[in-house]
């Protein structure tokens, strides 16, 4: 092979790399939009991308919560049931803005709403304080209202996974 084919095929690996950078550059910028699969109260998939909803934390599918009567109930399930059922069939867009430790992309999505906020505001996921002020009116209102989670005793998600 020649210095000149060997210098063609370094050049177009290079376009083909600062290409493939460029566009996933652009898709996380622009975000992310189509049909999603919930996972469950603050997770979802568009495609294969994994997204998990910024500044919130949803019970854990495996997690119970108590009634006022004292009876438990399964918020976790509960949580993802809201989220599907508010998603429907409809297409999502979500805004990206980083990765977590787990390598999932971490956004606001939308349909037409917030729906990061429509979870909090719902009394299915508590603000993340730790690292967002952004849903603390709505877990305020949430809590005011007695609403999902707040309707009786619960522990924090962060807690739960915890085991504490």
């Amino acid at each position: 092979m020649t210095n000149r084919k060997i210098a063609r095929l370094i050049a177009a690996a290079v376009l083909g790399i600062v290409a493939y950078i460029a566009a996933n550059q652009e898709s996380q910028d622009e975000g992310l939009t189509g049909p999603a699969v919930v996972i469950d109260g603050d997770t979802l998939k568009i495609g294969e991308t994994r997204i998990r909803l910024m500044g919130i934390d949803a019970p854990e599918r495996k997690q119970s919560c108590t009634d006022t009567n004292g009876h438990e109930w399964p918020c976790g399930l509960f949580a993802k049931k809201i989220l599907t059922q508010k998603i429907g069939s409809t297409q999502i867009r979500c805004d990206l803005s980083d990765r977590d430790k787990y390598g999932r992309y971490v956004g606001i999505c939308y349909t037409d709403i917030d729906l990061n906020g429509f979870m909090v505001e719902s009394g299915n996921a508590m603000a993340y304080r730790q690292y967002s002020a952004r849903y603390i009116a709505q877990e305020d209102s949430a809590r005011i209202h007695r609403r999902g989670i707040w309707s009786g005793s619960f522990q924090a998600p962060w807690d739960y996974r915890r085991g504490k």
